[in-house]
C-alpha cells in the first residue's frame, strides 16, 4: 500500500464503521485509560499513588503497540493503518483537551464544587477553593458530597 491508500484506509476506520461498532474514541479511550489506571495502581505503583491516563495517552500507547509489532518483524498493512488512525485520534483528542486543561495547583486541590450555571448543554461547576471549572454534559451530574461544614466537597473523576 502507498501512503495515500494507508491514510484513506485509516480514515475509513476511524471515521466510519469502527466508530459505529466501538463508539467514539473519546468515550472508549477514556474507559480504556481508567481501566489501565486501576491495573497500574494494583500491579505497579500501589493504590495510594495517583495515576492519570487521559484519552490521548491511550491513543499514543496504542500507537506504540503498533510500532512494537512493526519493530518485531510483524508489520502488516493493518499495523500501519491502525497507527495512522491512532495518530489521527490522538491529535484530535489532544487539540480538544487543550480547552479542558487545568493548572497543577487545581489538580492538587481538594475541590469544593458549587453549581455555577446550567443550560441545555449541561451543568457548570466552579471550585470555591481554586477556581477550577468543570462542565458535565446534559444528563450527567457531578457527584458532590457535603462535608461537615455544609460546603460541597468531592472530585469529578
Amino acid at each position: 500500500m502507498n501512503r495515500k491508500e494507508i491514510l484513506a484506509a485509516a480514515e475509513h476506520c476511524v471515521c466510519g464503521q469502527r466508530e459505529q461498532d466501538y463508539g467514539t474514541p473519546e468515550n472508549s479511550f477514556k474507559v480504556i485509560g481508567e481501566l489501565w489506571e486501576v491495573y497500574i495502581k494494583e500491579k505497579c505503583v500501589g493504590t495510594d499513588t495517583i495515576v492519570t491516563i487521559v484519552p490521548e495517552d491511550v491513543a499514543a500507547l496504542l500507537g506504540l503497540l503498533k510500532i512494537a509489532r512493526i519493530a518485531t518483524g510483524h508489520g502488516k498493512d493493518d499495523n500501519w493503518i491502525d497507527l495512522a488512525g491512532y495518530a489521527a485520534c490522538g491529535g484530535e483528542l489532544q487539540q480538544n483537551m487543550g480547552a479542558a486543561e487545568v493548572q497543577l495547583s487545581q489538580l492538587a486541590c481538594d475541590h469544593e464544587w458549587e453549581l455555577s450555571g446550567a443550560d441545555t448543554g449541561g451543568l457548570s461547576y466552579t471550585c470555591n477553593k481554586c477556581g477550577a471549572q468543570h462542565r458535565e454534559p446534559a444528563g450527567k451530574r457531578l457527584d458532590i458530597t457535603t462535608n461537615s461544614a455544609g460546603t460541597a466537597g468531592g472530585c469529578y473523576e
